[in-house]
């Protein structure tokens, strides 16, 4: 497995453990109706629907079906087919599993109020990328070499004040972090704070957020040059 998917897999770890205590079964269900996921009573609960995304299985969106009905079986002791299991991932699945995505995260970094005193916003950028089985190329290219010649990158832009998402992106495996910064930093008003990382970083992009009057935390480059203004100018 590569790097970028054991980075990928450890965070998934952290998030489920997040999952695992800050939710309880009578929680999973009574979200499961408000998004539609549960409508009548099922065999397979959103409990176990939760705890096979997130829990048991380690093979991002690669593994089959039918080994996941067979882990689902294992864990739970219910029997699905895998017809079955594709018709539970549909729209109202994914609204379900983006809900409780939103609410350990408003739940984990609950804004400080210093902080929130000080700017309109606070919005934090940042990208995940893995590899994909390579008949996907010719939609989303890889970086080739010695990986796969498939491959995506997430663009995620999170604001900390109100725990909403700014902006979600899904693009090629060698998609530029700084050029899509720049993109998003058109969107930049006054009084706003925008947190990146290094690979967002660029001396003309920190330049345009001071002109939009917005605020911003970055890294830098080991050869960047920083000079500090005498009192004198």
């Amino acid at each position: 497995m590569s790097k970028i998917n054991d980075v990928t897999q450890e965070e998934l770890r952290l998030l489920g453990e997040e999952f695992k205590s800050k939710f309880s079964i009578h929680h999973l269900q009574l979200l499961a109706v408000k998004t539609g996921m549960i409508r009548r009573k099922r065999k397979c609960r959103a409990q176990d629907l939760v705890s096979l995304c997130v829990f048991l299985s380690q093979a991002i969106g690669t593994e089959s079906l039918v080994s996941l009905c067979a882990k689902l079986t294992r864990a739970t002791g219910i029997q699905l087919s895998s017809q079955g299991l594709n018709e539970r991932f549909n729209a109202q699945t994914v609204q379900f599993l983006k809900e409780l995505f939103l609410q350990v995260f408003r739940k984990k970094f609950s804004p400080m109020t210093p902080l929130s005193n000080r700017f309109t916003r606070i919005r934090i950028l940042d990208s995940t990328a893995f590899q994909l089985p390579a008949q996907y190329a010719s939609s989303y290219k890889g970086i080739g070499g010695g990986g796969s010649e498939a491959g995506v990158k997430i663009q995620l832009e999170y604001e900390l004040i109100s725990g909403e998402f700014l902006e979600t992106a899904v693009r090629d495996g060698t998609s530029s972090d700084c050029r899509y910064g720049q993109e998003r930093t058109q969107t930049l008003e006054p009084g706003e704070l925008s947190l990146r990382d290094l690979g967002y970083f660029s001396i003309y992009d920190l330049e345009k957020i001071a002109d939009r009057a917005a605020f911003y935390v970055s890294r830098i480059r080991w050869n960047t040059q920083v000079y500090q203004k005498e009192k004198d100018g």
